[in-house]
């Protein structure tokens, strides 16, 4: 049986080069250098969307919370710790900070206690914008005078 000698050649597995793993090093770590910043970016995107949509909420469920009571709801936000405080006749959520990684600008509000009183029948006299950062994101919750809803929470700018 003759045996052929370039079959025996094609079957033995040889490995890669150092030269050829390295270039592929190159170009893998290029790749993640490329595009780490970009995962980090649309990650604090995603963060600070889920903390304005979160905000808008809160602010919503506090208002309703004053109509069906019938008593005002205090909503207090602490600028420096991006801490917030929900308030009627008592505690009824402590401070409940936001997202790590999340922090509060100062944003346009027509007060300068950062509280939000939402009166019993839901109205409130604040107007102004809640500006939230995470990373190069920002954003805002804007609030509007007289119906005091938390409406529009922008995307990053």
């Amino acid at each position: 049986m003759m045996y052929d000698v370039n079959i025996q050649k094609r079957l033995i597995f040889h490995g890669f080069t150092l030269l050829e793993i390295m270039v592929w090093l190159c170009i893998v770590s290029l790749f993640s250098f490329l595009a780490i910043p970009k995962m980090l970016n649309t990650f604090n995107h995603v963060l600070l969307e889920n903390n304005l949509f979160k905000l808008s909420d809160i602010l919503s469920e506090s208002q309703l919370l004053a109509t069906e009571n019938k008593k005002p709801v205090i909503f207090t936000f602490a600028p420096f710790s991006a801490e917030y405080w929900i308030y009627q006749n008592g505690p009824i959520q402590g401070w409940t900070p936001l997202d790590p990684g999340v922090s509060y600008r100062d944003g346009i509000l027509s007060l300068y206690s950062n509280r939000i009183i939402y009166k019993a029948d839901g109205s409130s006299t604040i107007a102004g914008v809640i500006r939230l950062k995470a990373g190069n994101s920002t954003g805002n919750v804007n609030l509007y005078m007289g119906s005091g809803l938390a409406v529009n929470p922008d995307g990053a700018l």
